[in-house]
């Protein structure tokens, strides 16, 4: 049920994005508590978070919109006191940025022990597979981390590559900056 709900409101179903907004806001409240450690501070940072089902606004806050392959994993971090997994990915085309060659790919979430972790139910990455990426980028580490189910769409056919393109080049030429 949950990835059906995820899989729609990738592909621009209002309804299904508000009710996982509406599903995970607790989620995104103490994730914001654990960084600014304030509860006044930790629902403002609720309040003003952008819409992530909004592509304009997603590549507005974006360093790089990329389609790339997945290489391998490359690694696993907690520093921030949250799972990560790194990927090494080839990138094949830009939509926002200029990156070339092979890139490291952070996503929230990984295995800890034998449990997988995820973080709103992304699906870690797959090798071998092609997704477009939506990514910060993390100047300290020289990682592109992307923004959970949203910045990480798995590209199931050429015709599905197209359509992600179109999209996300129409989101970037009328991108909405992150203030």
């Amino acid at each position: 049920m949950l990835l059906k709900l995820i899989k729609k409101a990738q592909k621009g179903n209002d309804k299904a994005s508000l009710e996982l907004f509406q599903q995970y806001e607790q989620d995104l409240y103490r994730m914001a508590f654990i960084y600014v450690k304030n509860q006044n501070d930790a629902l403002d940072v609720v309040q003003e978070t952008f819409d992530v089902t909004d592509p304009q606004r997603l590549v507005g806050w974006a360093d790089n919109v990329f389609v790339g392959k997945v290489v391998e994993m490359s690694g696993t971090s907690d520093k921030y006191g949250m799972l990560e997994t790194q990927f090494k990915v080839e990138v094949a085309e830009n939509i926002k940025g200029e990156l070339q060659g092979e890139v490291t790919v952070n996503q929230q979430g990984g295995y800890e022990g034998e449990s997988l972790i995820l973080v709103e139910n992304d699906q870690l990455l797959e090798e071998g597979e092609s997704y477009l990426f939506v990514s910060g980028k993390n100047e300290e580490q020289n990682w592109h981390t992307v923004v959970p189910v949203y910045g990480d769409i798995m590209i199931e056919s050429e015709a599905h590559k197209e359509e992600m393109l179109n999209k996300y080049k129409k989101a970037y030429q009328e991108e909405i900056p992150y203030e």
